[in-house]
């Protein structure tokens, strides 16, 4: 059951308002987490990651940078941040996604493309 729960679903239980009413103790999820993270900076990170997923669900570009230029950096930055949450909750990211293909070559061609003059 808890598998089913969607992204939205994790990210609203770190709103202020909901980690209080949960005693204070959903960090425990995360026993590796950096120290100093609270719950508003899991709450950011989370949400970054559900908007992120969320742009790929929708079809919406994900390697451009804010001046419309070929770039993987917005895509890394949320891969990595994704790796991150795995670490946090003692699993190893390769482990983890074994089954998927890792994005690195992608993304290194994208930036291929956007390094290339036409």
């Amino acid at each position: 059951m808890v598998a089913s729960f969607t992204m939205g679903f994790w990210t609203f239980l770190f709103t202020k308002k909901n980690y209080k009413k949960g005693g204070k103790t959903l960090l425990r999820i995360f026993p590796n987490k950096a120290k100093g993270k609270n719950q508003a900076d899991v709450y950011k990170d989370l949400t970054a990651i559900r908007e992120f997923r969320n742009r790929i669900a929708h079809h919406e570009p994900i390697c451009f940078d804010s001046m419309g230029n070929v770039s993987s950096t917005f895509a890394r930055k949320h891969y990595d941040l994704i790796c991150e949450y795995f670490g946090y909750m003692g699993q190893q990211p390769d482990d983890v996604i074994s089954w998927a293909e890792k994005p690195d070559k992608f993304l290194d061609a994208i930036d291929t493309v956007g390094r290339t003059k036409i």
